[in-house]
C-alpha cells in the first residue's frame, strides 16, 4: 500500500503533507509549521499547544497498560463523536487525547466538556499510540475508559492511571467518587 498525499492549509499558504493510510501526519522539510503546534525533537513530530496535561514518563506507561486492560474487559469506547456523546450524557470514566492531532479543532472541544461534567482528560504523544494500546490497525484520536466497578478485571490499572493523571493535573477528577 502506497502513500497518498492531501493538501492542508498552514498559515495562509498551501502545502502538501504526506498522510500513510494509517493516518500518521508528517511534515516536508519546507513546510512552515502552524502556530498551534510545537515540534518535539527527541520525538520527531508536531505536538499541539493546547495539549496539556501531557503524559510522560511512568504516568504515560501506566495510562497506556490501564488502557490496554481495559480494552479486554470491552470497557473502551473510542472516537471523538462516540467520546463527545458519553462525556455529554454524563458518564463517569477518563478521556485519552492524541496530541498530534490536525487540525485540533477536531477535538479542542473536549477538554473544556470534561472540565464542566468532572471528568478526567489527559494527553499522549500520538495518535498511532492509542491505536496499538487498544489493539487497533487505525490510529485513534481520542478515547474513553468506562469507571470501573469493584468486580472489574482493569480496576487496579485504572486506580494507579488516575493517580498519576491527579499529581500531573491535581485540580481535575476531585469531584469524582
Amino acid at each position: 500500500m502506497g502513500k497518498k498525499s492531501k493538501e492542508v492549509a498552514v498559515e495562509g499558504s498551501k502545502e502538501v503533507a504526506e498522510a500513510s493510510l494509517a493516518g500518521a501526519q508528517t511534515f516536508s522539510k519546507d513546510a512552515v509549521v502552524p502556530k498551534f503546534m510545537v515540534y518535539n525533537a527527541e520525538e520527531n513530530n508536531f505536538v499541539s499547544k493546547i495539549a496539556d496535561p501531557l503524559l510522560t514518563g511512568k504516568a504515560h506507561s501506566k495510562v497506556l497498560k490501564m488502557l490496554k486492560k481495559a480494552h479486554d474487559a470491552k470497557a473502551v469506547k473510542r472516537g471523538v463523536p462516540e467520546v463527545t456523546k458519553l462525556v455529554r450524557k454524563g458518564q463517569k470514566g477518563m478521556v485519552v487525547l492524541a496530541a498530534d492531532i490536525f487540525p485540533v479543532e477536531l477535538i479542542s472541544h473536549l477538554p473544556l466538556l470534561c472540565e464542566e461534567k468532572d471528568v478526567m482528560y489527559c494527553y499522549v504523544k500520538s495518535r498511532a499510540e492509542l491505536g496499538l494500546a487498544i489493539k487497533s490497525k487505525r490510529p485513534v484520536s481520542a478515547l474513553f475508559v468506562q469507571k470501573p466497578t469493584s468486580d472489574s478485571v482493569y480496576e487496579e490499572e485504572y486506580t494507579a492511571a488516575r493517580g498519576k493523571v491527579e499529581e500531573i493535573h491535581p485540580y481535575m477528577g476531585k469531584n469524582l467518587s
